[in-house]
Formats: structure tokens, sequence, C-alpha cells
């Protein structure tokens, strides 16, 4: 079990992690570990990205595997489809 601020995880497996439950909705998150950080406490960051895109994909395509080389614990939480998408954003 990671715990994350107040958030407790009951995994802390790297890659995608689905079925966890906030405010009574299913979330998913994409995790990405320091190399060799074991139980040593590392900064956290948390990637968040639009209304309508997963964890992972974010994570691919922002480079976030850098931060994790760099010592971070990363976090990429899936959008849920929550909110309405900018139209601006649609435009590109």
């Amino acid at each position: 079990m990671a715990l994350f601020g107040a958030l407790e995880i009951e995994t802390n497996v790297a890659g995608q992690n689905v079925e966890l439950e906030v405010a009574g909705q299913k979330r998913a998150f994409f995790a990405i570990f320091p190399e060799g950080g074991g139980d040593e406490p590392a900064p956290l960051f948390v990637a968040f990205n639009g209304t309508g895109e997963t964890g992972q994909s974010f994570a691919t395509r922002a480079k976030l595997s850098e931060m994790a080389q760099k010592g971070f614990v990363v976090i990429a939480p899936s959008s849920a489809g929550n909110g309405a998408t900018w139209p601006v954003w649609d435009s590109l």
C-alpha cells in the first residue's frame, strides 16, 4: 500500500492502475516510479491532462518518464469524462 498525501492507494504498480474509487467514481491512473526508488520518500508529480485523455497517453506524449528519471514518482490520472471539452482545444 502506498500513501500519496491524503490519498491511500492499495497498490504501487508501475503502469496502468484501474478501479480506484474516488468520491464514488471509478478512476484510473498511470504510474511511473523512479528506478531503484525502493521505500525511500520521493517527490510526487501529478500530471493532470484535459477532459478527454488517458493517463498513459498523456504520459507518453509529455515524456513523463523523464520526470521519473529525475527521481519523481509520476501519477497521471485518466480523464473520467467529467465536464466539457473546451472548443478551442477541439480545433487543434
